[in-house]
């Protein structure tokens, strides 16, 4: 699994020109928690008293790759191939049936 910097975002504008308050999350559930839980409303609510409503705040996830989950490594008594067996040594139910074209009538 890939996880990827996610930036809380809030964009607002002074004399027409845009401006960003940020905050950089490693995950974005992260950044989402903080929306939920309203983390950012003093700042937005302070700036949307400044500045009026052309104020907009969002998860922002960017290309940046930040957590990048590797498969674990295989411990050291593992054997690297599996040992060969015999047909014999296979369960019937396990076995790959024959091909009609396979099967001789003789």
């Amino acid at each position: 699994m890939i996880e990827f910097f996610t930036f809380l975002v809030i964009e607002y504008h002074i004399n027409g020109k845009p401006y960003y308050a940020t905050v950089m999350y490693e995950r974005e559930e992260h950044c989402q928690e903080a929306m939920d839980q309203d983390l950012a409303m003093p700042m937005y609510k302070h700036l949307f008293g400044l500045y009026g409503n052309t104020i907009m705040a969002k998860c922002y996830v960017s290309d940046d790759v930040s957590v990048a989950l590797r498969p674990k490594t295989r411990p050291d008594d593992v054997p690297l191939h599996l040992p060969k067996t015999r047909p014999d040594d296979v369960p019937l139910h396990l076995r790959p049936r024959a091909r009609p074209e396979e099967v001789s009538n003789g």
